[in-house]
């Protein structure tokens, strides 16, 4: 079939685009209550050593639904699903920016040096690749709380700079939760992006029926890129052979055609065999004021293709018209972004995905005991 180009379809897709290609440069380097979380009484829990066990098992945050070609008529692939999931796949990279330099210290089961530090276990693996050293830093806070701090020695010279900093809140061997904060400007040091800004993770693997993690970018700027730095998040849930859950808010020049700066929130939900749903609100946010200019809605059936789609964006009928019933769909009532989302610090929280890092114990970490940089060098 003759794919035709919509003017929201055209921009959207621009946008996910250089979104995708910002995602893929950043990743190559590889809230709820607060709490600080100290050590116990007596210091006998802090001072079980420290093992692989210890250290969350990266693979199981990276996972992400498969998408395939698009296109924007009933009957065809569902495009706001595929931009979106290509999306979420962009998510995984920055997740990727901090983790693929744990796996490469984390390489050998036991760690370089192990010792004790007022009567706290400590531990430390190293590992090289491409000219940089990375050392992973671990201190057992208690007997389920650990502080990792990630450095890196840029071409094996100079001084070692943090990737990241975070707690892990251990639920069995390599399951929990925790909270990560990445340094784009040092990751840039050892073949990063030319980023600035931090992004914080917040993940939960300590089920076997489901993972969930929620991305949140600080200020996360190109060098030289126009427009305000990102501070948005994205929520995300997989459940094994059931289906997930999506949330993400992009802020950006989505069409080039309209002045400032615009913001599109979705909201995702799939079930495995039966299809899914997404339901978004497209607003200018900058310069002020903000104005909301559409929402859409879209239908996919089993095999991802578009079963319905409804949208209010001005002038865009001709070339993509509404079609089929988006008022339910694969079992999905609509659930549309509030109005509020549209701000340039957006954020759209999955009460879903709060409940699952609330009991993984990743919603209670203190940003300030996350950030906090723990050597033993």
């Amino acid at each position: 079939m003759q794919r035709k180009n919509p003017t929201l379809d055209l921009s959207l897709r621009a946008h996910f685009g250089a979104a995708g290609a910002l995602m893929l440069a950043l990743g190559v380097t590889g809230c709820g209550s607060e709490s600080s979380g100290g050590e116990t009484g007596d210091g006998t829990e802090a001072e079980a050593p420290i093992s692989q066990a210890d250290l969350v098992d990266p693979d199981d945050l990276l996972l992400v639904e498969d998408d395939a070609s698009g296109a924007i008529k009933k009957g065809d692939a569902a495009w706001v699903l595929i931009e979106a999931r290509k999306r979420a796949k962009g998510d995984v990279e920055l997740i990727k920016s901090a983790l693929h330099s744990l796996k490469i210290a984390a390489t050998s089961a036991e760690p370089t040096k192990k010792l004790k530090l007022n009567k706290a276990s400590y531990a430390m693996w190293q590992g090289e690749k491409d000219g940089h050293v990375f050392r992973l830093h671990v201190f057992r806070i208690d007997g389920k709380r650990l502080r990792y701090t990630m450095t890196a020695q840029a071409g094996g010279k100079g001084a070692f700079k943090t990737l990241f900093t975070g707690i892990f809140v251990k639920k069995g061997d390599r399951k929990g939760g925790g909270r990560l904060h990445i340094d784009l400007d040092n990751c840039a040091a050892v073949g990063g992006a030319a980023a600035t800004g931090k992004i914080h993770v917040w993940f939960a693997n300590h089920q076997d029926a489901k993972i969930g993690r929620r991305i949140v970018y600080r200020n996360v700027k190109l060098k030289d890129a126009d427009g305000p730095a990102w501070n948005y998040g994205a929520d995300y849930i997989h459940k094994f052979g059931v289906g997930g859950r999506y949330r993400t808010v992009l802020i950006g020049d989505i069409d080039p055609k309209l002045p400032g700066i615009e913001l599109l929130a979705l909201r995702l939900r799939w079930s495995l065999g039966l299809g899914g749903r997404a339901d978004g609100v497209y607003a200018h946010v900058a310069p002020p004021p903000v104005k909301k200019l559409a929402t859409l809605h879209e239908c996919w059936d089993a095999k991802g293709l578009r079963s319905a789609y409804k949208d209010d964006y001005a002038g865009n009928d001709a070339e993509n018209p509404d079609e089929g019933d988006v008022s339910k769909c694969s079992d999905f009532a609509m659930e549309t972004p509030p109005d509020t989302v549209a701000d340039v610090s957006g954020s759209d929280a999955d009460p879903e995905l709060d409940a699952l890092l609330t009991e993984a114990e990743a919603a209670g970490i203190a940003e300030a005991d996350a950030d906090k940089v723990e050597l033993a060098e």
